[in-house]
């Protein structure tokens, strides 16, 4: 063994060579402690010896199981693709934990910061899912003490204590509606409506730091509300595009296009949200008032997304208005004489999930997808990528100057394959879903199936843990029943 690391605290060089007899076989550990002389001294005796496999890895084993709540996928042929999707599950449990618990991007494990929209998603929804409520709960409770108190509003992305003063100020317009679904995504499921009158702090916006005055969550709820309906566009009940929506690398060139562009995908968005809080606020028993109050902000928001973003029956991507009114141009939209593309995925399954679209509507973009969107490696966020003109940047930023053909820059973006599954559980279309089309035609070995079924599965499943009634019924239920299975037992609530 050589270097000088190995041998004095004092030298600086931090490598070792280890020379072996020729041999088909060579195990070693490193252990050590950088604050503890007498823990290390215990791990190195500990490891001195080779220790069973099984032994190393039962703490692991206990764990992940409990994540996973030991959730095995079997089918009654006992396909490959079953066993497949079998295998893979636990380790899209592992991506999810690691983008919740050391945030940086899934395979970057060196930690980082919170995305807003990112932590509401994934490990909000498959925490719930497998019935890890209070972890769930104590996201909602770091996520609502960084609104700002004066604006409303939510960080693009933040750093947790004791970094929390490190954030992305500038959000996109969509930032905003996120916590308000991860909320209903929690209620709904646990039926826990005492959570609306947890008292959490603010965060100030000149220093990022907490206020020392708390207030209810449903409070903050009331002064999200209140943002989003000052930030419509004049003479609309729409929302404004701000710094961009889902797809990152749509961010207008134009910085007046934020304040008179609108992303249906996010209006879409933000009905589901609005409609599902007021029910909620009805199960809870508060003012009848105030529920109402949503349902009718809700119900302008369809007429206004049905009257200006739908034309000739399909959902346009964007909207772009004048100040001095009319009729908004419609970008990726079959009449966009700019951009070149004709369909957007993100705001038709969208309107399928939140119910914006009608049932004839959703069938209607059902067919517009499985034609004009749905290939062999699955569902595409657009028909084609947006146009390259050597760097130089026309209407959206990084699509048109980003060197890496990837995410959402392509056109094949696994993630919202996942909730073009979602939307296909929601119209009952479970082949779709599983990679097949409505006619049987199979996709397998090209679209992710395995990730389709996930997403399809775990709609299901807080289907039935909450007692939400069938698909596009116009109305969903808050019941939230208890789970049959104990509720108290085997949690994760040591994560927070």
């Amino acid at each position: 063994m050589a270097g000088t690391n190995c041998f004095t605290p004092t030298e600086s060089a931090a490598f070792a060579a280890i020379r072996t007899r020729p041999t088909n076989e060579f195990v070693f550990a490193v252990v050590g402690s950088l604050t503890d002389v007498k823990q290390a001294r215990a791990l190195a005796a500990k490891y001195a010896e080779p220790v069973a496999e099984a032994s190393m890895l039962a703490r692991s084993d206990r764990f992940w199981r409990n994540v996973t709540r030991g959730i095995r996928i079997r089918s009654a042929d006992g396909g490959a693709d079953v066993e497949a999707i079998d295998a893979i599950f636990p380790w899209l449990a592992h991506d999810a934990m690691v983008h919740l618990t050391a945030p940086h991007g899934l395979e970057q494990y060196a930690g980082g910061a919170w995305g807003v929209r990112d932590v509401c998603q994934g490990p909000m929804e498959l925490l719930l899912s497998l019935e890890h409520d209070e972890p769930a709960k104590g996201i909602l409770r770091i996520l609502f003490a960084q609104q700002y108190e004066k604006s409303g509003d939510w960080p693009q992305w933040f750093m947790l204590e004791p970094y929390s003063d490190v954030q992305g100020r500038e959000a996109h317009g969509d930032i905003i509606v996120w916590p308000l679904k991860a909320l209903c995504d929690y209620v709904e499921v646990t039926g826990d409506f005492a959570f609306l009158d947890q008292p959490i702090a603010w965060r100030r916006e000149d220093n990022f730091e907490k206020t020392a005055s708390a207030d209810p969550i449903a409070t903050h709820v009331e002064r999200l509300i209140a943002t989003v309906s000052q930030r419509f566009i004049p003479g609309t009940h729409l929302i404004r595009y701000g710094n961009g929506d889902w797809n990152d690398s749509l961010q207008p060139v134009d910085p007046t296009k934020r304040d008179w562009m609108a992303s249906s995908w996010t209006v879409a968005l933000l009905y589901e949200q609005l409609r599902r809080y007021a029910a909620i606020l009805r199960h809870a028993g508060r003012p009848l008032g105030k529920a109402k109050e949503l349902e009718s902000l809700a119900a302008a928001m369809r007429k206004d997304f049905n009257r200006f973003l739908i034309r000739d029956d399909i959902v346009a991507g964007y909207g772009v208005f004048s100040p001095e009114g009319g009729l908004p141009k419609l970008l990726l939209h079959p009449c966009d004489q700019i951009t070149g593309l004709s369909f957007s995925l993100l705001p038709m399954t969208q309107g399928i999930i939140g119910g914006i679209f009608s049932k004839e509507q959703a069938r209607r973009h059902l067919r517009v997808i499985h034609k004009h969107l749905l290939f062999s490696d699955g569902a595409r966020l657009m028909d084609r990528p947006i146009a390259y003109h050597g760097g130089p940047e026309r209407i959206f930023q990084r699509a048109e100057s980003a060197a890496f053909f990837g995410r959402e820059i392509g056109l094949m973006y696994v993630h919202s394959h996942l909730r073009y599954a979602e939307a296909m559980s929601v119209l009952g279309e479970i082949p779709s879903a599983m990679g097949r089309s409505p006619g049987g035609q199979s996709y397998r070995g090209h679209g992710p199936a395995s990730a389709c079924v996930v997403a399809a599965a775990q709609r299901l499943f807080q289907q039935q843990r909450c007692g939400l009634p069938g698909p596009l019924s116009g109305e969903r239920r808050v019941d939230a029943r208890q789970s049959r299975r104990s509720r108290g037992r085997r949690r994760m609530a040591h994560l927070f």
